[in-house]
């Protein structure tokens, strides 16, 4: 409403225009704004300094907080719209000390910490060992595009064709790793770089009973010699055996 008030004010004074009615404001639901209670035996703990409860309610004026009601343990503010992100005492302390200065909190000379109840309190991510494992044993990771061209694909039944494709050449999700893979190969292949290394992860697509289906898959791509080549050394090149012990071990970690 403000903001329409204020361009029809613009067009009245500047462009010789008439306001013709009044103001309509038609929205299905308003926002209400965030009530928060502040006390401030909670906010000297949080901060760890003494606020003074002048310094406090400046503070959130001069941050549009609009002050409810206030008591003498602490007072209850709205949060102004603009700060969406605010919905807790804690949220609001952290204002204060932003514009007060987190220089200015004093250090105790102790460290307060938890223990996080679980064993394994972060995840580990599999992929990233995987990839970690691969990278020293010679591997370089790769990123194809999951849309490619469904004419790799002629005798597949259940691909997931794009509606609105960008190109003749990228009309379909991919159902295989493979073709997307054989693209760099066949890069390198027409450079003379034949000792290839690399590994992918992505996912494929396919469509089942009017149902969309997304699986992982980690994809190897080798060709050359799996020892590299040296002037001193007998070639030794890649065997289906060692792709599968290689990648075994990878996938066991």
């Amino acid at each position: 409403m403000f903001a329409l008030q204020r361009a029809a004010a613009l067009i009245v004074e500047l462009a010789g225009g008439t306001i013709s009615s009044e103001f309509i404001d038609i929205y299905p639901k308003p926002f209400e704004p965030t009530i928060i209670d502040l006390n401030y035996a909670k906010i000297n703990s949080l901060a760890g300094k003494e606020y003074d409860t002048k310094q406090v309610k400046s503070i959130l004026n001069s941050l549009c907080f609009k002050i409810i009601s206030e008591e003498e343990a602490g007072i209850t503010v709205a949060v102004p719209f603009a700060k969406n992100y605010i919905s807790m005492q804690a949220d609001v302390v952290e204002e204060i000390m932003r514009i007060d200065g987190l220089d200015n909190i004093p250090f105790t000379g102790k460290i307060s910490f938890s223990i996080p109840p679980q064993e394994k309190p972060f995840h580990e991510d599999p992929k990233k060992k995987i990839a970690n494992q691969l990278v020293g044993k010679g591997f370089s990771e790769i990123f194809t595009n999951s849309i490619t061209n469904s004419t790799y694909y002629t005798e597949q039944e259940h691909l997931v064709k794009m509606m609105n494709s960008l190109s003749a050449n990228l009309d379909t999700m991919r159902p295989s790793m493979l073709e997307t893979g054989l693209e760099p190969i066949a890069y390198n292949f027409n450079r003379k770089n034949t000792e290839i290394h690399f590994f992918e992860f992505g996912k494929v697509y396919s469509r089942f009973n009017e149902k969309f289906v997304e699986t992982e898959m980690l994809a190897l791509y080798v060709s050359g010699h799996y020892d590299g080549v040296y002037w001193n050394q007998n070639k030794s090149p890649w065997i289906c055996i060692i792709l599968k012990g290689l990648s075994t071990k990878c996938l066991a970690v």
